[in-house]
């Protein structure tokens, strides 16, 4: 008897619970007055599809909707805004390669662009605004074909790299641009020493760069190069006197060449 009397109690506090914990729906809705904005609200709100067999299926996936026609994207840009605009013009060439990247609010892009055959590097950024400023190159005056461009930033150290294919000699270099003041200044610089192939650039971080690096007969020694004192990986590795150190201990006649390390 308690049983049979406890069941429609509990099933009747149950629901006064549920009713009295529901969320006010009505009070959080925004009272949107702006019929576009609702319109493309129902566009794009999530749905409850969940993930397939190769997903997470406790979540919730995201909802694609495909804009089709130009009455629909003309009403998603009404509502959420856009802006398109030309960094670089006819004159500059095709641009390819584009790398970009951030540090805060500034957003720093660069790209190779074919010119008359020879692809050149360029750079623009902005800062904390939305317009960037107008594009400067990179590449020297007697400068070769500029292929692997890549670039990194971190806090006001801003650096790049690219592989310098001379045309004339034939002999390819790697070429680094540095700026320590968040891009307002920069300097450029062939980063290799010598007269043989330098290819293959990969820079890790925005101080440290590494390429692959023919062995010169006539300079065996210092395979790489370099400036200023540099922190080399090990005493025991042939290591230049700069900034650019080697990272094989060989003889020319073991390898044709070695892998070198740049630090700014």
């Amino acid at each position: 008897m308690l049983h049979s009397r406890l069941v429609p109690l509990l099933t009747q506090s149950a629901i006064i619970f549920a009713i009295t914990s529901m969320p006010n729906i009505a009070a959080a809705e925004e009272p949107y007055s702006n019929n576009a904005y609702d319109n493309i609200s129902s566009m794009l709100a999530f749905s409850p599809m969940q993930a397939g067999a190769y997903g997470n299926t406790g979540l919730t996936s995201p909802n694609v909707t495909f804009l089709s026609n130009q009455s629909e994207i003309d009403l998603f840009y009404k509502v959420y805004g856009f802006m398109n605009f030309a960094l670089s013009n006819s004159s500059m060439g095709i641009p390819n390669n584009i790398q970009a990247t951030n540090v805060g609010s500034t957003i720093y892009v660069a790209w190779q662009s074919n010119i008359a055959g020879n692809n050149h590097v360029f750079l623009s950024l902005i800062y904390q605004t939305d317009v960037f400023t107008t594009p400067v190159e990179l590449t020297p005056p007697d400068a070769g074909n500029a292929t692997h461009l890549q670039l990194k930033a971190l806090g006001p150290q801003v650096s790049l790299v690219w592989q310098d294919d001379n045309n004339v000699t034939g002999v390819s270099s790697i070429y680094g641009a540095l700026s320590f003041d968040g891009g307002e200044h920069f300097v450029v610089n062939k980063l290799n020493a010598g007269n043989t192939n330098a290819t293959d650039p990969v820079l890790a971080t925005p101080v440290w760069a590494f390429w692959k690096q023919e062995v010169d007969p006539n300079n065996q020694g210092d395979p790489c190069g370099g400036g200023g004192p540099g922190p080399f990986p090990d005493s025991g590795l042939s290591g230049s006197v700069g900034n650019s150190t080697s990272l094989s201990s060989i003889q020319s006649s073991e390898l044709p060449g070695v892998l070198c390390a740049h630090w700014w």
